[in-house]
């Protein structure tokens, strides 16, 4: 049977037939499906664990920011350091400008003037002060001394030109950082900051912390044994709102045992800080579309199981499904898949299987579907007509825009809107097309075509006045 279950669980729905909660395994379902379908018995045990105390804990997603931090205000540092401070540029800058004098006086100057070393001991003073390294002689031989001078303008040179490019390396370097350091300190509230959004990371947190004291608590816990192969009879789901829900742990963590079944609104009170399904699989409510974790229960004993795997759409029937198989056994249509959607197929002719298709199949009357197929083609004949004036229209809109319409182009727009407004009148005179579900049978490319001709016929009919 190519049409799914849950497909014609949704037509079901629809038409407001009553929902049965009621599934039986079909073995020839099961042995034909290739659906990963396990099931897994529940079971109660006694189980000893430690109790757990809610209290203060240092926030661990505060220490990681603030490790952040340091790591961030490090590399500021770093870079700053390898940077020369205002005042030590200063001194440098007056070391040279006094050796460059002393320089000048030793070679327009007389050697013999009284204060030719104070420009030499000026810039030594400066030097010290820069914590520099270049060797000056302040006394002995002053034609020594003036050549130490030279060489050490040279350096200084060297050493503002290095610094001035390692500065502008540290600004690159701290103008990335610094606006990622301001984030981290915004959301611990460090430094000044206060998040606009007030929602400030706090230093501590409660968590629950293991005691020593040790209790015995009666859990449900999911079997090891795969049992799908075997399991038979008729099945209910078990359906609840989602906090009254199951998660199933899937490693053993803090009290709770591995594999099992825990209310959904106590692993929220117990780890509100983690991501439930990192540590669990949400077992939801069998009546969830497209659910493959569920609880079910046998009608025949009253055990519960847990079903991974979509065994009530793959492995079961209900009612209603059965009697259209064997209609559709009697009458000779059958299945087929048209563009994507589920459809059937008669004597040559075919439709998608909407709800209003399969109201009149359960009625056994099988024309629904050639007459269905007709409606369709000559639907699209005439949409692909309109679609055509419909670009002609959207041209006459262009110009009305741009205040370019002419009379005789005036006389042509309106003269192509009533062509179109004749071919959608016929469009709602054929079969079903006025029906919920006719758009079902199109595709794509016919709706997008349709709304297309419906929008430039409104908008021309409106300033038409027609």
């Amino acid at each position: 049977m190519k049409t799914t279950f849950t497909f014609l669980l949704l037509i079901l729905s629809s038409l407001g037939f009553s929902q049965i909660r009621e599934y039986r395994i079909v073995d020839s379902l099961r042995n034909k499906s290739t659906q990963d379908v396990k099931v897994f018995e529940i079971k109660k045990e006694n189980f000893k664990t430690m109790t757990y105390e809610y209290k203060s804990i240092p926030n661990p997603e505060y220490l990681k920011i603030q490790q952040k931090i340091d790591s961030c205000e490090t590399l500021i540092n770093s870079a700053q350091q390898k940077c020369l401070s205002t005042t030590t540029k200063n001194h440098y800058d007056y070391a040279k400008k006094y050796l460059s004098d002393a320089v000048d006086k030793g070679v327009l100057g007389s050697l013999e003037s009284s204060d030719r070393w104070a420009n030499i001991k000026t810039a030594k003073k400066h030097l010290d002060a820069a914590g520099s390294a270049l060797q000056q002689n302040t006394s002995g031989k002053y034609s020594l001394a003036i050549k130490q001078a030279k060489a050490n303008i040279a350096k200084i040179d060297e050493i503002l030109q290095q610094a001035n490019s390692a500065g502008e390396e540290a600004n690159i370097i701290i103008s990335k950082i610094r606006p990622q350091l301001n984030q981290y300190n915004r959301q611990i509230g460090k430094g000044g900051y206060i998040s606009a959004e007030n929602n400030t990371i706090s230093e501590t947190i409660y968590d629950y912390i293991p005691t020593n004291e040790i209790v015995t608590r009666e859990i449900m816990v999911m079997d090891t044994v795969d049992v799908a192969k075997t399991l038979s009879g008729t099945f209910i789901g078990i359906n609840y709102k989602y906090d009254d829900g199951y998660c199933m742990l899937k490693e053993d963590f803090r009290k709770f045992k591995k594999r099992e079944l825990i209310k959904t609104e106590t692993l929220r009170e117990y780890y509100n800080e983690y991501n439930i399904s990192d540590i669990s699989l949400y077992v939801a409510s069998s009546d969830i579309e497209n659910n493959t974790a569920y609880l079910i229960k046998s009608l025949e004993n009253e055990k519960m199981y847990l079903a991974l795997g979509d065994i009530f759409n793959s492995w079961c029937l209900q009612p209603t499904l059965i009697e259209f198989q064997e209609i559709m056994k009697e009458k000779g249509f059958e299945e087929i898949t048209i563009n994507g959607s589920n459809g059937v197929k008669y004597n040559g002719h075919q439709c998608v299987l909407t709800p209003d298709v399969f109201v009149k199949l359960m009625e056994k009357d099988v024309s629904i579907i050639e007459k269905m197929e007709a409606s369709v083609n000559q639907f699209r004949k005439y949409n692909e007509a309109a679609g055509e004036i419909a670009v002609k229209l959207g041209n006459h809109i262009k110009r009305y825009k741009s205040f370019l319409l002419t009379y005789d182009r005036m006389e042509e727009w309106e003269k192509d809107t009533k062509a179109c407004n004749a071919i959608m009148a016929k469009i709602r005179k054929l079969p079903y097309t006025q029906t919920e579900f006719f758009y079902s049978q199109l595709t794509n490319e016919d709706i997008n075509l349709h709304e297309f001709v419906v929008l430039q016929t409104a908008y021309s009919n409106e300033k038409l006045g027609l």
